[in-house]
């Protein structure tokens, strides 16, 4: 068997690899769209209750309402907070699967490479080997006619 037929498994599983690594990347990519869109939407939220707060207490509040407000305020933070972190570990998730994608690429292209290289080796083996059967016909034809 070649040496370029040897690796067409090695290329099938690099192939592979490689989707998979690929398919991996994309659902990452939208996982953190997914959550940047969540924290905009949190962060929008927190900013128009606090523009409701800031009227409210303009227009005078009970201390209970007052209390209310911030404590939902404070809730509304702590969302916001927890879901930048949220969106830093899919951020890091996202990095790290394009990083792994890439590799898969790479190591795709490497193998189909050598596999074109041996190819070629092959067919400069094969032009060699005909040429020096033509070179032996030729030079035993030239015998039998002289």
């Amino acid at each position: 068997m070649a040496p370029s037929d040897r690796l067409k498994p090695v290329r099938r599983v690099a192939e592979s690899r490689e989707r998979d690594a690929a398919k991996a990347y994309g659902d990452a990519r939208r996982a953190l769209r997914d959550q940047q869109t969540k924290l905009e939407q949190l962060r929008r939220f927190h900013q128009e209750y606090q523009g409701r707060f800031d009227a409210a207490c303009r227009g005078g509040l009970s201390v209970g309402e007052l209390q209310e407000y911030l404590a939902f305020l404070a809730r509304l933070q702590q969302a916001v907070a927890q879901q930048e972190a949220v969106v830093e570990t899919s951020r890091q998730a996202h990095t790290e699967k394009r990083q792994q994608w890439q590799a898969r690429h790479l190591r795709t292209q490497a193998v189909g490479k050598a596999i074109e290289r041996f190819r070629k080796e092959e067919t400069h083996d094969q032009e060699r080997r005909e040429q020096k059967e033509t070179d032996e016909h030729a030079r035993h034809g030239g015998r039998r006619k002289g």
